[in-house]
């Protein structure tokens, strides 16, 4: 049976911090998900990730180290995963315990349609990362962007890589993150959630569960 959600992470800063990613999954109040992890490097390692969820390690499909290739990463990502929700989760970011509930509750109330963006803390939990402010609320710590300043230039907020997902079938509707522009900062972010956009997925943001930045 498919799970709910896939974390999707791309490695490329250190190694280790996977094993805080995995304590804090191991946390999370939703426990039906898998865990994605692309990482050029896994035959260079003499490691193995083991927990209670299941682990998928795979190499990006271009073989290139993912900070020089996100998107083609990220592809490879998508390509693995089988839950309806897929959770992009950096690998310098670590979830809040309730974080894929909330994710995974949103899609489920707002979808099948919707992208989701969350809060970004720094570490200390002080110092808010991300400015996430939605142009209207539309439940209990839940706002929305419009498709049309989705489209716009002022456009800050977008859809990326750190407490974001969307549904898989919008994700594979789209092709995915475009590769042609990789490489460009926040580009493949902000040109899939146009595309998913597009697509007829409304922007939700949830200002209730946040993720940390380390």
């Amino acid at each position: 049976m498919a799970p709910q959600v896939t974390v999707l992470t791309t490695t490329f800063r250190d190694w280790d911090f996977l094993l805080k990613q995995r304590e804090a999954l191991e946390a999370q109040s939703l426990q039906d998900f898998e865990w994605v992890v692309v990482d050029n490097f896994a035959g260079q390692r003499g490691f193995v990730l083991q927990a209670p969820f299941p682990i998928k390690v795979v190499q990006s499909r271009g073989g290139q180290p993912p900070w020089k290739a996100e998107a083609l990463a990220k592809n490879s990502g998508i390509l693995h995963a089988d839950g309806e929700l897929v959770f992009l989760l950096n690998d310098y970011v670590l979830p809040s315990p309730k974080v894929l509930e909330r994710h995974y509750s949103l899609f489920k109330e707002y979808g099948p349609k919707v992208i989701i963006s969350g809060l970004l803390q720094s570490g200390d939990g002080n110092t808010t990362r991300r400015d996430r402010k939605p142009e209207f609320m539309i439940g209990d710590g839940v706002g929305e962007v419009s498709r049309e300043r989705l489209n716009s230039n002022q456009y800050t907020e977008f859809w990326a890589g750190r407490n974001d997902s969307a549904p898989l079938e919008a994700l594979l509707a789209v092709n995915g993150f475009d590769e042609s522009v990789d490489g460009g900062k926040g580009g493949i972010d902000l040109i899939v959630a146009l595309r998913m956009s597009n697509f007829g997925c409304r922007h939700i943001i949830d200002l209730l569960e946040p993720c940390y930045e380390y």
